[in-house]
């Protein structure tokens, strides 16, 4: 038996393979509402990341308990506390404690088997550095809930290889917060699952919600 994850773009879709046939493991919302969190938090809305928290949790308690109940048991309680944060800090380690348990039911079940990236186009314009970044953070995602360490080893690299320099006044703030992208990922490939990888996660959330909703002069750099 093995499990199948298609990343593409900012979506994620995970089946199940078995000598039986192929069967969807999520045949709900799940994957695609922890990643509107995520995307919430890296896009630093908190009303949007508690909607999709509390989504999740409604989600995985009305489907999944009857089936999986002592592996959702922990990401029930992890996406309850994003629904109910009351700081994007919150919200963020919330998100990734979701993501450490469902990487470790993953992990118990044989892992996932992740396809080859796409890797990101070459330049340094800004819009592109954030299609980049966005690649990378697809990467750093298929890592995180497979677990994967070589995936994460290689959104690490392309974390770094990408240098956020935006013209104006957000050009420190952006070059600020992509060194702490930067220091997230590498961290993120280095230390093993639970506790750790949780905090370093959501930290590298943050790091990018941080210049995300900057806003001096009226100037933002907007996730697309």
């Amino acid at each position: 038996m093995k499990r199948v994850v298609a990343v593409v773009g900012f979506t994620v879709l995970v089946v199940l393979a078995s000598a039986q046939g192929s069967a969807p493991v999520h045949a709900d919302e799940r994957p695609r509402l922890l990643v509107e969190a995520r995307d919430a938090v890296i896009a630093g809305d908190l009303a949007a990341a508690r909607t999709a928290g509390a989504a999740l949790a409604w989600e995985i308690d009305r489907k999944g308990r009857a089936r999986y109940h002592q592996d959702d048991a922990p990401i029930v309680a992890a996406a309850t506390r994003v629904a109910d944060s009351t700081n994007l800090d919150a919200a963020a380690r919330g998100v990734a404690d979701v993501v450490v348990a469902c990487a470790a039911c993953h992990e118990a079940r044989g892992g996932l088997v992740v396809p080859e990236p796409e890797l990101p186009p070459e330049g340094d314009a800004l819009r592109v550095e954030m299609e980049r970044h966005a690649g990378a953070m697809d990467e750093l995602w298929a890592g995180l809930v497979t677990p994967s360490r070589p995936a994460l080893q290689t959104a690490a690299e392309l974390f770094a290889s990408s240098t956020l320099a935006p013209p104006g006044p957000l050009r420190e703030h952006a070059r600020a917060a992509d060194e702490r992208v930067n220091r997230a990922a590498k961290v993120l490939a280095k230390v093993p699952e639970g506790e750790e990888r949780a905090a370093a996660f959501a930290d590298l959330m943050l790091a990018c919600a941080a210049c995300h909703v900057a806003r001096p002069d009226g100037v933002s750099i907007e996730p697309e």
